[in-house]
């Protein structure tokens, strides 16, 4: 809107009033909608025990993920050691290499 349509708007009490009452009244529900949906999302724990129970997935996943951090690896061995989450599913894929030997 442009400045002057706002003042126009806001000057006319009724519509400006229904129309905060309108938006108030939308927002509860879209705060429900946006909880759900944060509620259905994965986690990394969720993916780890994923991982744990698929081992033929968690082969492909790993075979891809070493294809693709080659270059992190190499160069910036400090920056991998940091993700916690990627180091445990490096330990679960190394007890697996103990496995097949």
């Amino acid at each position: 809107m442009k400045e002057s349509q706002i003042e126009e708007f806001r000057g006319n009490i009724k519509l400006y009033n229904a129309t905060k009452d309108y938006l108030n009244k939308l927002i509860i529900p879209m705060e429900e909608r946006i909880a759900l949906e944060v509620s259905k999302r994965y986690g990394e724990n969720d993916l780890l025990k994923y991982f744990r129970e698929n081992l033929e997935e968690r082969k492909r996943f790993q075979t891809l993920l070493d294809d693709e951090l080659n270059w992190v690896k190499a160069n910036r061995p400090d920056i991998v050691q940091s993700w916690k989450y990627y180091q445990e599913f490096v330990r679960m894929c190394e007890g697996d290499e103990a496995i097949e030997k």
